[in-house]
């Protein structure tokens, strides 16, 4: 154990512990105020210091290593059977036994023990006081899923500047049983000193959702609790997103939810696109009951595959229940832009991001190179990579910003007409009447007008006047002719439903990007017809998103007509599905 520059083994500790913890206690005194009386997290920091990267050998005794290769994950959760065994833990001269260690990792991060495994190493669990820099519990993480080494320790710091608790990452160069396993994140445990250098009580559950699972699932563990199995505060929980979403109103969530953290936690999510997150994939989260103010926080885990689609919304709608009805209310939505304003304007900028990603970078360069050129060269690719992700994305939030300032809000039936002269294409032109002319010219493909409009989730009618001359389409072909079609650039699977697993996303960019409804609308004119009404309808399922609105010819041949001084919006009442 290390303190102020000397090295003690545990088994001396002992004997000077009154002496340290009179010393601690009054450099305590002097130092800035913290949330915590326990002096040993204090000890922790220098882990976590750039460029601080320890060596840590582990020795497992055969007999455990044999425990541990009869573990393999399994889709829908086996955590009972992620059996802890005792190993020895030595860094430098400093010497830890009786250690739990255990396997972790999910579906992408999971290694057999006689591969990269991912570790969790309890130093407290069978050997009472035993610490590790101050820490009881440390995990080490393979970084399989991101060849920065860079993202976790990154994205903590932003989620903790926002003002969102997370346990702190650095990194460890990992040798077990002298294999060398390479760099590791190193990340501080999730147990009640960590708790306490965020709430005064940690008396709450500390929930973990386990393998995507939302706050209703059945087999939700806590990591920690004075008393686990009353889980009462979820229900609650529960039952106020329930209340919130029918009511489309956040006082029933005020009661039971620490409502400004958990908005910083959603915005963050969606400014570093954290799909594996609670908001937009109810995956790598913590929830901690703070019996104190009788609310719960939840806080994000495993960040380690951020800014994976840079150009995507700014405000996506995902799987998370209690961030659904969040962002049911129009409150909530304007709240959670003005979140993304003040973190933009504070922190949130490609300058000073990139600097932070790069700086990281520098300080394990010498352990990487170390490993070897290849490893090196892999990483740097992957930060140079990740940058352009950052820059990406940071010019997209700006854009998307400066759109959303023309939000439409509209109420169940009220109307809007949209301007013509909003309505942009180089298919079309406008005639000595002043409507929307597109002629095929007999290339087949598409043409069209378009305009943008950003809109808040609901039903819709998109309608106006139409005619068509000698309009002619191929045989089969669907949603040919003369007529209306929204879509979303940003949606990525087909359907009225928006899914954000990457590993779903449709590549057919045309069908996945359209705004079906599942009963309504889609009028099409092919042949000659004089001036007609038509409809479009359309749900948008996103809490807020810009949509593209087109006046469109699809044929073979022929020429339309669209009366921009006729088409408007409507908003609509939910369709009635008519059960068979």
């Amino acid at each position: 154990m290390k303190i102020d520059g000397l090295r003690f083994k545990t088994r001396e500790f002992g004997r000077l512990a009154p002496l340290f913890a009179l010393c601690l206690g009054i450099s305590t005194l002097c130092a800035t105020k913290s949330t915590t009386a326990d002096h040993k997290v204090d000890q922790s920091a220098d882990l976590f210091r750039d460029g601080n990267i320890p060596k840590i050998q582990i020795e497992v005794p055969e007999a455990g290593m044999a425990t541990l290769r009869k573990y393999r994950w399994k889709w829908g959760g086996n955590e009972d059977e992620r059996i802890p065994i005792a190993a020895t833990v030595k860094e430098g001269q400093t010497i830890y036994t009786n250690v739990a260690l255990r396997l972790k990792g999910a579906a992408g991060s999971f290694r057999p023990v006689d591969q990269n495994p991912g570790l969790t190493l309890n130093f407290d669990k069978w050997a009472d006081g035993q610490r590790f820099h101050g820490l009881q519990k440390l995990s080490l993480n393979n970084s399989l899923q991101d060849q920065t080494f860079c993202s976790d320790k990154f994205s903590r710091e932003l989620y903790l500047k926002a003002g969102v608790p997370v346990p702190r990452a650095g990194h460890a160069r990992v040798y077990l049983n002298g294999r060398d396993l390479g760099l590791y994140v190193l990340t501080e445990g999730w147990n009640k000193q960590f708790l306490h250098r965020f709430f005064k009580n940690a008396a709450g559950n500390l929930y973990d959702c386990g393998f995507a699972g939302d706050i209703n699932s059945p087999r939700m563990h806590v990591n920690c609790g004075d008393d686990p199995t009353n889980q009462l505060d979820r229900a609650e929980l529960l039952q106020a997103a329930k209340e919130a979403s029918k009511k489309k109103s956040l006082d029933p969530l005020l009661p039971v939810l620490d409502v400004d953290r958990f908005l910083r936690l959603i915005v963050l999510d969606a400014l570093t696109w954290n799909w594996d997150g609670y908001s937009i994939g109810h995956n790598n989260y913590r929830v901690f009951h703070d019996v104190d103010s009788g609310k719960m926080i939840f806080m994000p885990h495993g960040l380690d595959q951020m800014f994976w689609r840079p150009d995507d919304p700014i405000m996506p709608g995902g799987k998370g229940t209690i961030a659904t009805a969040v962002l049911a209310s129009s409150e909530g939505r304007r709240r959670y832009m003005d979140v993304i304003r003040q973190f933009t304007g504070d922190f949130f900028n490609s300058t000073a991001l990139t600097e932070r990603v790069r700086e990281i970078s520098a300080n394990i360069e010498p352990v990487l190179k170390d490993i070897g050129p290849a490893t090196f060269a892999r990483q740097q690719r992957a930060v140079d990579q990740f940058c352009n992700l950052v820059i990406f994305r940071c010019a997209s939030i700006r854009t998307q910003l400066a759109g959303s300032s023309n939000l439409w809000t509209m109420e169940i039936g009220q109307s809007r007409n949209i301007a013509p002269a909003s309505w942009k294409s180089q298919d079309a032109s406008a005639d000595s009447g002043g409507s929307l002319h597109l002629n095929s010219h007999g290339n087949g493909g598409p043409q069209a007008a378009q305009t943008t409009v950003w809109l808040e989730a609901g039903y819709y009618r998109l309608e106006g006047r139409v005619r068509t001359k000698g309009v002619k389409i191929s045989s089969g072909e669907q949603s040919s002719g003369a007529g209306f079609r929204v879509v979303s650039l940003r949606k990525p699977t087909a359907g009225v439903n928006w899914d954000w697993f990457p590993y779903r996303e449709s590549r057919d960019y045309e069908v996945r990007g359209e705004m079906p409804s599942p009963i309504g609308r889609n009028d099409r004119l092919i042949g000659d017809s004089d001036w007609k009404p038509i409809a479009y309808d359309f749900e948008l399922h996103q809490p807020m998103a810009d949509l593209q609105f087109l006046c469109e010819l699809r044929a073979e041949k022929g020429e339309a007509w669209f009366d921009p001084d006729s088409l408007r919006l409507t908003r609509r009442s939910p369709p009635k599905v008519v059960k068979p």
